[in-house]
């Protein structure tokens, strides 16, 4: 597969999913007038169907049939942002962002499958890297033209995100129809012999991963009504919104770069403290400052936890499609358990330091559980 020519459609496709995934709820904001609940809501749908999407993956997905699949992800998507676009309106959007979640979901683990299969151990270490530049790079950029267009013409949201996705579409012709796996035999396929321990890593760090994006999602439909209440203009409020995921490539350029990490244990537990620490910090912060430095420590050990997560499935399950399953699976799941976390906190009465107080359970307990899985 040409890694490169994969890029380019990773690089266009994160671009269009983080329209709708983060950029609607300022839309729905703006255009439609949600406010938190509603906005907690529409996230909680989306996660349960783009978990339910990862799961179903390689269930759906036949061996050597993966290019099909993304054919009819795309196809579906096509669809659906046409139907965003010329039929406006609050139900539309529901039913828009949750079939573009469900689609989302059966479409990631196909993808990672393909960056990864057929390489050596050095060479699937390179590829993850490059993938996880190609598809965050484009995260902040996607979030922060989601306000200036948004001030100009709304429903050119969808517009774009149909353009772009109708582009991806003749990619798929140079793909191949599926992907290709080193032999069991095959001198350069990974044995777990060769580094072991690395299972603990992987349940540990898929532990930090999830309580990193459960925070993520509870964050994303509460960043415009913080932003609201900081004072900033609707242009500026995604681009700063967008500041954590500029954080979060720098962190994907590191651990791409250095590559000291791999199979340490030590660097895990960096996050069990910096996520609640950023988390705190954005949601409470009085100031701007306080808000925008919490997004740089957030984002950054979030990218952590995500590089160690595939990095390690895909090492230990040989770049199957199951692997990218059950880690999207695990990022559907925190999609919605941050916006139920946010209904909970708001339904008590408490405002965002009750919503802040169940966050932080929930870190202490995953922090608990990767703890454990290190001492196996």
């Amino acid at each position: 597969m040409n890694l490169r020519l994969l890029l380019t459609f990773v690089v266009f496709e994160s671009f269009v999913v983080i329209l709708m995934e983060r950029g609607a709820y300022f839309y729905a904001q703006e255009v439609l007038g949600f406010g938190e609940l509603r906005n907690l809501l529409l996230a909680l749908g989306f996660g349960i169907f783009y978990a339910t999407g990862a799961q179903l993956s390689h269930r759906v997905t036949r061996p050597g049939r993966e290019r099909r699949m993304l054919c009819l992800c795309l196809g579906g998507q096509v669809l659906l942002h046409s139907m965003l676009w010329l039929l406006s309106g609050e139900l539309v959007l529901w039913g828009g962002m949750w079939g573009v979640g469900l689609l989302a979901g059966l479409k990631w683990p196909v993808v990672e499958s393909l960056v990864s299969a057929g390489r050596s151990v050095r060479e699937q270490a390179k590829a993850l890297g490059a993938f996880n530049l190609a598809w965050s790079f484009p995260v902040p950029l996607s979030l922060a033209v989601t306000g200036p267009l948004l001030t100009e013409n709304p429903l050119g949201l969808f517009m774009l995100a149909l353009s772009l996705n109708a582009l991806c579409i003749p990619l798929l012709c140079f793909f191949p129809q599926g992907a290709r796996h080193l032999e069991e035999t095959h001198p350069e396929r990974f044995d777990e012999k060769t580094m072991p321990g690395l299972a603990a890593l992987l349940r540990a760090s898929r532990w930090n991963m999830l309580a990193s994006y459960v925070m993520l999602f509870l964050l994303s439909p509460l960043l415009p009504e913080i932003f609201v209440r900081l004072n900033v203009p609707l242009k500026w409020a995604t681009v700063c919104a967008s500041v954590m995921d500029f954080s979060r490539v720098m962190s994907f350029a590191l651990c791409r770069r250095w590559t000291g990490w791999h199979g340490k244990r030590w660097i895990l537990p960096l996050t069990w403290l910096g996520i609640p620490l950023g988390l705190s910090m954005c949601l409470l912060g009085p100031h701007l400052a306080w808000v925008l430095c919490g997004e740089v420590l957030f984002g950054f050990v979030a990218g952590i936890t995500y590089y160690a997560a595939i990095y390690y499935a895909m090492l230990l399950h040989h770049s199957s499609v199951e692997a990218g399953g059950d880690h999207e699976g695990l990022i559907g799941v925190g999609f919605a358990l941050g916006p139920a976390l946010g209904l909970v906190g708001l339904a008590s009465g408490g405002g965002l330091p009750a919503v802040l107080m169940g966050a932080l359970g929930l870190l202490a307990f995953s922090s608990w559980r990767g703890w454990r899985c290190l001492k196996t």
